[in-house]
């Protein structure tokens, strides 16, 4: 604040005046969360229109990203008040950048509905998904945008979208050290991971964060010991949460703490008292625009006696179902119709949640799916069925940590006549999440000051944790930890999957010649736990006689039988749990013989991906030729030839990343980070 101070007593232009009062704003609103700021950060949106129209427009988001946090509190003004103000905000005479998109997109979304701005927001992500690194991060803003896309991605149901910027999010605000929206990031990831059923990796998550020295991550935690059915616990970080905002949280903020407080209730079966949370829910503007809390409702409302109060959430979760058409929202939707209806249409809809629910990341909810199946087929009278249905509950639920709904789980298995089985225990379970932590650094060979140096701690600190974890998993040494089985960590730039057990990935790695195709699908086949490189030119050289080299237009018929046996490969490997990378020269005009290879009827649903490294035409060409392994093409005509079929990819351009300034190890990040996103994957 003294360099503010020092900044306006010199001669400030008024370009740099609207500057200071826009800097004087964000200060405000980063210290009190309060109305005040907000207020604040809209005047100066306004100062700001005529002078710099980008940043103009910005710092509208800016207050309407205030305004979702704290509603109208603290003098602050209501979401329509900025919203209204916001649509005057500068139209782009540029091109448009993420954060233009999604302003335009919330703007319609609070004036117009939730379904006329679904186009809008669901252009934002996209925006968001392929923005390079380098115009995410930036002097000015570092990746302050993050959470609200990622908020953006929940309401609009799309799990694929969230889980990639969560994890970006994170990934880049550490890199460029913006501590200020850290925690904003870490909240996103955290909650993630919940729904995801990490909630191993959430605890350790939130205990790196507090170990970095970040703001405490409140919200964080308390909805994972919510998930996790923690009365005590949860109260607790309930308690803190109201002391650090001075009384009841508000805004978005508020609606977060009733929201995992309904979790824990339905959990715990203590439905009048759902209710009341989730109800409370509801009071904030913005969460009229979230998704999370309608299902919640829905439940407490049909347990707890009221269900014809659940009628407008269900109504409006299922019209926002339809209109998303992603698996998350119609999952939810059908299970919350379900709990609404009765006889061979519940059933109808319990089938169909698990369906749904099962196609996406969403693992806490599908358990919760299996669940009141479950619960309504004892009730129906149909033990056996319920049986079924409960085990898989239980199971899912016991594992991931969720003890209240597994608690639930249990009691209804117990009343079927079947014992409910108990959580194996693991090493790793006696050790705190920071312990965990700790423990998996030195696992892979780091040093105690190494491991300090990571988590700001000093190597007498290390030790003594040293001590705690080897006394707890009853070893005394480095190399005897190195052998025990560890939990993955959260920060795995290589996303586990959650559900799709039975069906993995196929990921078609393509490109021209020269590209480094091979050498990245052999590196990326080796990140993961069980995986298959299936490189297409060995297909090619089982042909013993009669072979017509693949470049040339008469080998079109002996290349598609080829094609139908390699993709006939990869779905056998899929389906027995293997990431499959194939690595080839896989054009558009190929990828047919894929798309129409069907998992297995019962499997949650395949992931096909597309991913063509493409070099520049030059580059392609210098790196085929300085090929020498035996049999490679250094005929420079075929490789041209080849490189040119690539050139134009028409709608799956965005499939392409260009490597001609990348590393081995360069390309390799980025076909990881591909991947993990899901933005390169393939219809069906």
């Amino acid at each position: 604040m003294e360099l503010l101070k020092v900044a306006a007593a010199g001669p400030l232009d008024p370009l740099q005046q609207a500057r200071l009062e826009l800097l004087r704003a964000r200060i405000a609103f980063h210290l009190a969360r309060s109305g005040e700021g907000q207020v604040m950060l809209l005047d100066a949106a306004r100062s700001l229109a005529p002078l710099d129209p980008a940043l103009s427009r910005e710092t509208y988001l800016h207050a309407l990203e205030a305004a979702i946090v704290t509603g109208n509190f603290g003098r602050g003004r209501s979401i329509p008040v900025v919203t209204e103000a916001a649509r005057a905000a500068p139209t782009p005479t540029w091109p448009q950048r993420p954060v233009d998109f999604l302003l335009d997109g919330l703007v319609v979304t609070f004036t117009q509905g939730y379904e006329a701005g679904l186009p809008g927001r669901r252009r934002a992500l996209e925006a968001f998904l392929h923005e390079p690194d380098a115009d995410t991060v930036d002097g000015t803003n570092g990746c302050r945008w993050g959470w609200l896309a990622s908020r953006t991605a929940m309401s609009v149901f799309d799990d694929e979208a969230l889980h990639s910027l969560a994890l970006r999010n994170v990934r880049l605000t550490r890199e460029a050290g913006a501590l200020d929206t850290l925690p904003a990031a870490l909240l996103g990831q955290s909650i993630m991971l919940v729904l995801s059923g990490e909630f191993v990796r959430a605890a350790e998550q939130n205990a790196f964060a507090a170990a970095a020295g970040a703001v405490p991550l409140l919200h964080a935690q308390l909805v994972l010991s919510a998930w996790r059915g923690r009365p005590t616990e949860t109260a607790e970080v309930h308690a803190a949460i109201d002391r650090k905002a001075a009384g009841p949280a508000h805004g978005t903020e508020g609606s977060l703490t009733q929201y995992a407080m309904s979790v824990l209730y339905n959990g715990l079966g203590d439905y009048p008292a759902a209710y009341a949370a989730a109800e409370r829910a509801f009071d904030s503007e913005a969460w009229r625009f979230n998704n999370m809390a309608h299902s919640e409702f829905i439940e407490a409302a049909c347990r707890s006696g009221r269900q014809e109060s659940a009628a407008e959430a269900l109504e409006q979760l299922t019209t926002r179902a339809l209109a998303s058409g992603t698996p998350w929202g119609l999952g939810l939707a059908a299970r919350s119709r379900a709990l609404t209806s009765t006889g061979p249409e519940a059933e109808e809809n319990y089938r169909e949640a698990i369906k749904q629910l099962g196609r996406c990341r969403m693992a806490a909810h599908l358990a919760r799916a299996h669940l009141v199946y479950g619960e309504w087929l004892r009730r129906e009278g149909r033990r056996n069925d319920a049986r079924e249905q409960l085990r898989t509950a239980h199971g899912l639920l016991l594992d991931m940590g969720a003890e209240a709904f597994a608690n639930r789980a249990a009691r209804e298995l117990r009343a079927t006549g079947e014992h409910p089985r108990k959580r194996s225990v693991q090493p790793a379970d006696s050790l705190t999440a920071h312990e965990l932590h700790i423990a998996r650094q030195v696992a892979t060979g780091a040093t105690s000051r190494e491991v300090a140096t990571q988590l700001f701690l000093s190597p007498r600190t290390i030790d003594a944790h040293l001590r705690s974890i080897f006394r707890k998993l009853g070893i005394s040494s480095r190399r005897q930890l190195r052998e025990l089985p560890l939990p993955d960590s959260p920060f795995a730039e290589i996303p586990r999957a959650t559900v799709d057990a039975m069906a993995a990935d196929v990921i078609l790695l393509s490109g021209p010649p020269g590209s480094g195709k091979t050498t990245t699908a052999r590196s990326l086949a080796r990140t993961y736990p069980k995986a298959v490189h299936l490189h297409t030119d060995d297909f090619w050289h089982c042909i013993a006689a009669g072979k017509i080299p693949p470049h040339l237009a008469e080998s079109d018929a002996q290349n598609r039988t080829v094609m139908s046996v390699i993709s006939g490969a990869a779905t056998a490997y899929a389906r027995g749990g293997f990431v499959t990378i194939v690595d080839g020269i896989i054009g558009p005009w190929m990828l047919e013989h894929f798309r129409r290879r069907k998992p297995q009827p019962d499997a949650p649903g395949r992931r096909l991906h597309y991913i063509v490294l493409r070099p520049g035409r030059k580059e392609a060409l210098r790196r085929a030729l300085a090929r020498t392994s035996p049999g490679a093409l250094v005929d420079e005509g075929p490789i041209t030839a080849m490189w040119d079929q690539f050139a134009d990819l028409g709608t799956l351009e965005r499939h392409a990343i260009d490597t001609s300034a990348d590393t081995p190890e360069a390309a390799l990040a980025r076909v990881r980070e591909a991947v993990g996103s899901g933005a390169y994957r393939l219809t069906r």
